[in-house]
């Protein structure tokens, strides 16, 4: 009654189709023949408006109703409302949806490593670059298990150095990152945490700069060029000077 909004009086001997808009009162009149019909229970999650227009969730379980002489009389219905879990549900599903296209589709390499520094996630640019092709010829592995010694070391201190301290590392520049030599990646990295705050990993991000670092250092060499050039080109005219102004 008060989920209708209706007092008990105005409910019996009303149909679905008093209170309910038509497509869903047909529906639950459909549900409700199947149960008359088979006689078997029927169980689902079903959506409907309440009487101020919000939507909710409803765990609906339909079952015959029989008389004292075993006569089928009706049918009977229990509801449960279950609007907050299908919510939360909804909105975790958007989450891994997000999620999922963001490791799928972004250009950067992007990981996840457990305490252990074991790889639990990898973004499939990540996986290309590292010379895979499924994501799982790389999970549970280590830096030890797919970079150089050198760099395996380099990249387990830096990582193991977040998840103790519980801080990130923002943006910093970094040559050869990811095993891959000659580029330049902006590199990211922040802890994960539970919801006792307890550190339970890390993220890390690798966006390629390569092309725009090759132009910082080519503008750089232009630029020394230049002011080598303007030197000599300086150093060339005091001498010219010079002699110029000196007797014979």
């Amino acid at each position: 009654c008060r989920t209708l909004g209706r007092d008990l009086r105005e409910i019996v001997d009303s149909t679905d189709y008093d209170f309910f808009p038509k497509a869903l009162a047909e529906k639950y009149v459909r549900d409700d023949r199947q149960v008359l019909t088979t006689l078997q229970p029927l169980e689902a999650t079903e959506v409907y408006q309440d009487s101020s227009g919000d939507r909710l969730y409803v765990h609906v379980i339909k079952s015959p109703l029989y008389a004292a002489n075993g006569d089928v009389i009706g049918i009977q219905g229990i509801f449960h409302d279950v609007t907050k879990q299908k919510k939360t549900e909804e909105a975790l599903a958007f989450e891994r949806d997000l999620h999922q296209a963001l490791m799928a589709s972004s250009p950067d390499r992007i990981y996840y490593k457990n305490v252990d520094l074991k790889y639990i996630k990898l973004s499939r640019a990540f996986v290309r670059d590292l010379g895979y092709q499924y994501q799982e010829q790389a999970l549970g592995k280590t830096d030890y298990d797919i970079f150089p010694k050198d760099k395996a070391e380099e990249y387990q201190k830096e990582d193991l150095k977040i998840i103790n301290s519980g801080r990130p590392l923002i943006n910093k520049e970094e040559k050869g990152s990811g095993g891959r030599r000659d580029n330049w990646a902006l590199v990211t990295k922040f802890p994960i945490f539970n919801a006792k705050g307890e550190t339970t990993g890390m993220v890390g991000i690798l966006r390629d700069i390569s092309r725009l670092k090759g132009a910082e250092i080519a503008l750089e060499r232009a630029r020394d060029d230049a002011l080598e050039s303007a030197r000599v080109k300086a150093e060339f005219l005091a001498n010219v000077s010079h002699e110029i102004r000196t007797p014979m």
